[in-house]
């Protein structure tokens, strides 16, 4: 065969690639046009126990098509070329889509407890009925507040987009960040998939509604990649400004803003940096360590902020006296709550070890593969495959060690739901290091196959993702119910608080009514500083209220508390024989009722 043949040949493979390709993207971006049709176009008419459930087939459908679509470009053809941000801007938006469906299936807001709280924040902030300097960590409350007023739109959207663009961030930046590392485009495709998984997401310390901790993590990559090419440029001074670092420095006092504890995480990392980069030049000024820009100024910069921000709280002087105490041995840890909610669980059928794998099999798998590359790259045995960007893995590493003993304190020192947030932050850095190391090994002149570790790493999605998607919002899959807020629901608690008496007690499922309070008035009004609450005792919730009261009583009922206590909870506290018998107890009586909300008054003697 002559060379022209073998061009020819060569020619017509790369014709035919290209039009499977854009077939297969055509194909993915109509179909996940089509399940935002199905998504928009049906809305949420009440409560939904599970969002996955009643958000249509063919939403999941079409998200399935464009992700398969994707993944097989990017992952299973080798380089796409100037196809390459198409395919990636599909598998973003595909996930993006599935974090979107509250605000796609038209609820009224997502997030109960904390979240609502954020939301009277906000309101005050906007209303101007409170500073921002009276809130530790305002960013969200401001971001949203912000959205508000350029949209028009309702803040409780505002705020659910905020979070959204949070998402957006963590998507971008994550691809970003690997690609500093690994040096090529390689780093952009395998980053971007990892990051889809949200490994940062547990469900437990972290979580996809308003959820300041959660949006702290989620643009903390957008601060690495401004480290990771502020360390980049050639050095020249520990003092001298450049826009780079300029951006880092007010990207960290951001992360301030948004969430103190993170921004201790962060602190950590840039003191890392620091202390590496100052003991390279005294000891061995020709490593890479000493001829990079220092960030000095950044790290004293960004410690001087936080010492004088985050003191002024008593929680976070709180923790860190009882942080203090449990490392001196003077106290030690409580109870922790794992014991609590595996018997929880088991209580309705499931197990700890089945929510684990619901969880955490994908974080854990990768955490495996960043286990190993950081062990290697502390021994040198990298410095072939990341010639020129070792030194930023070796940075990650270097921080991973007091981080993890961070993470290991607050374990053992009990500091509740807290662990599984420094858990997430630490998924940020195995996020990184294990996509770089995948898209390493996947690139030409390494000693692994290319194509095979492109395959294995397609299968690898294509088992991680589904499971990861479906973990991502709380639902009876993971055994909670969604924290879907309707307008009802909002509507009977204001009606409710403007009828009764100011100084009236409620009493209810898990509490009265103090976040929606919150909602409402702001968090710093005098209503909802005044306001008076209860969880009604489940030992009592099945006999006669009215005489377990000696005083009256409030008693709000949602239709979300119906379907989580006595459907998915399996009436374990609170169950649907108790529901009913409010409407048959003497001296209990139904005040106000719609589909969503119900209001019992419990007379006193």
């Amino acid at each position: 065969m002559t060379t022209n043949t073998y061009r020819r040949s060569a020619a017509t493979d790369n014709s035919s690639r290209n039009r499977w390709t854009k077939t297969a993207l055509t194909a993915g971006f109509l179909a996940l046009t089509w399940a935002l049709v199905a998504a928009i176009t049906a809305p949420a008419s009440g409560y939904e126990l599970s969002i996955y459930r009643a958000t249509p087939s063919a939403f999941w459908i079409g998200v399935g098509v464009a992700l398969l679509a994707a993944s097989l470009v990017m992952l299973g053809r080798g380089s796409v070329g100037t196809l390459r941000l198409p395919a990636l801007a599909l598998a973003g938006g595909a996930v993006l889509s599935v974090l979107a469906l509250p605000i796609l299936r038209g609820y009224y807001f997502y997030g109960q407890g904390d979240s609502l709280s954020h939301l009277g924040f906000a309101l005050s902030f906007e209303t101007g009925a409170a500073s921002p300097l009276e809130l530790l960590h305002p960013g969200v409350h401001l971001a949203s507040a912000v959205v508000d007023n350029a949209t028009g739109g309702e803040l409780q959207w505002a705020m659910l987009l905020t979070v959204l663009a949070f998402f957006a961030l963590f998507f971008v930046f994550v691809p970003l960040c690997v690609r500093q590392v690994t040096g090529d485009n390689a780093g952009l495709t395998v980053g971007l998939f990892v990051a889809l998984l949200l490994l940062p997401i547990n469900a437990i310390g972290t979580h996809v509604v308003t959820h300041p901790s959660s949006q702290a993590i989620m643009f903390t990559p957008f601060v690495l990649y401004l480290l990771f090419a502020y360390l980049r440029q050639p050095a020249d001074g520990w003092f001298r400004p450049t826009p780079i670092g300029i951006l880092l420095s007010l990207g960290s006092a951001a992360v301030l803003v948004v969430h103190p504890q993170e921004t201790m995480n962060l602190l950590v990392i840039l003191g890392t940096v620091a202390v590496l980069q100052f003991v390279a030049r005294r000891y061995r000024p020709n490593h890479p360590f000493a001829t990079q820009r220092s960030v000095y100024f950044q790290t004293l910069l960004l410690g001087a902020l936080w010492f004088l921000w985050a003191p002024r709280s008593e929680r976070v002087t709180g923790r860190l006296e009882r942080a203090l105490s449990f490392l001196s041995g003077t106290s030690g840890g409580s109870a922790t709550p794992a014991a609590g909610r595996s018997a929880s669980i088991a209580a309705i059928g499931g197990s700890l070890e089945e929510l684990f794998v619901k969880l955490f099999l994908a974080a854990l798998v990768f955490s495996i593969i960043a286990g190993v590359v950081m062990l290697a790259t502390a021994t040198g045995r990298l410095d072939d495959a990341f010639p020129d960007n070792n030194a930023l893995i070796k940075y990650l590493t270097a921080a991973f060690v007091p981080l993890s003993v961070g993470t290991a304190v607050v374990f053992l020192g009990s500091f509740g739901d807290h662990y599984f947030r420094f858990v997430a932050f630490l998924m940020v850095l195995v996020t990184i290091v294990a996509a770089a190391a995948i898209a390493r090994a996947g690139s030409s002149g390494t000693r692994f196959d290319a194509t095979t570790v492109r395959r294995a790493t397609l299968v690898l999605f294509v088992l991680l993702l589904p499971l990861a998607i479906t973990s991502m919002h709380p639902s009876p899959w993971i055994y909670q119910g969604t924290p879907q807020v309707t307008t009802e629901g909002v509507a009977g608690y204001e009606a409710a608080f403007e009828q009764a008496p100011e100084d009236a007690v409620y009493a209810g499922v898990r509490g009265g009514g103090e976040r929606y309070a919150h909602a409402i008035y702001g968090p710093f009004s005098e209503r909802a500083t005044t306001f008076s609450e209860e969880a009604i005792p489940p030992a009592a919730f099945g006999t006669n209220l009215a005489e377990y009261y000696d005083d009256a009583r409030y008693i709000p009922i949602q239709q979300s508390d119906v379907e989580r206590e006595a459907d998915l909870y399996r009436g374990l506290r609170y169950d649907r024989e108790g529901f009913q018998r409010l409407e048959t107890t003497p001296g209990v009586n139904r005040v106000q009722s719609t589909d969503e909300f119900r209001l019992y008054f419990v007379r006193d003697e």
